[in-house]
């Protein structure tokens, strides 16, 4: 009789178990895999691309990078990164993060990339559940050094205040890494052997006599580089 009993224990026990593990198996089957996307796109693209300028850059002005994380399952367990290429810093709310971990407030993820070197940062992101199914996405950046600003010149003759008067217009001067928030801040004007510092692209100059001038020009961007020097000749006539 207890002989009976001990079976019917291990059988019992037995159905317990594999009751657990099917129960297991089915809510791994149900279970769907965290979606990660970029904030800046549909969520159609695995790897977002952009461009970024070293030279100046501080501490304050970080690459920001957003994206969404989602699971319908809410059983996140990691949102975590690893650096592919480039050496660079990364930052979450201020502060450093050398674990490699993420934080994550309301399915947002936003962090802040601080390239160390020129060249190209590769930079994979993946979302984990607890089931192991996981996503990833790639931050690709190319960090760049500032690129010297070109200095243009026109004289254009406005015989305002004398017929000799021209208006030495440098307005078609560009800062080539505009687009990443280069700017010309300065102006400097060579004319008639005298050197003219401005804030302004433009300068009215009347020229004392008739003969053949040469304007120089240089610009300098916010970087502090100063472009090549362009010239002008310019002929003074009766």
């Amino acid at each position: 009789m207890r002989q009976i009993i001990l079976i019917y224990i291990l059988i019992i026990t037995s159905s317990l178990f594999c009751g657990c593990d099917q129960t297991i198996e089915y809510i791994e089957e149900l279970n769907e895999t965290p979606v990660i996307n970029f904030v800046v796109n549909d969520g159609s693209e695995a790897i977002f691309e952009d461009s970024i300028k070293t030279e100046g850059k501080g501490i304050d002005n970080l690459y920001e990078i957003s994206m969404r994380v989602i699971d319908v399952n809410e059983n996140i367990v990691n949102v975590f990164y690893r650096t592919i290429r480039g050496s660079g810093r990364i930052f979450q709310n201020g502060e450093e993060i050398l674990s490699g971990n993420f934080e994550i407030v309301d399915d947002i993820l936003e962090f802040s990339y601080l390239p160390e070197n020129n060249g190209i940062h590769e930079i994979v992101i993946t979302a984990q559940d607890s089931f192991g199914k996981k996503q990833e996405v790639v931050v690709l950046l190319t960090a760049f050094a500032n690129l010297r600003p070109v200095a243009q010149i026109r004289p254009i003759n406005t015989g305002i205040r004398d017929r000799h008067e021209y208006n030495l217009d440098a307005s078609d001067s560009f800062d080539r890494d505009g687009k990443y928030g280069g700017k010309i801040v300065e102006y400097e004007f060579l004319v008639n052997n005298r050197v003219y510092r401005l804030l302004s692209d433009n300068m009215n100059y009347i020229f004392p006599r008739t003969g053949v001038y040469t304007i120089q020009l240089r610009v300098k961007d916010n970087n502090g580089e100063w472009s090549s020097v362009t010239e002008s000749t310019l002929e003074i006539q009766q």
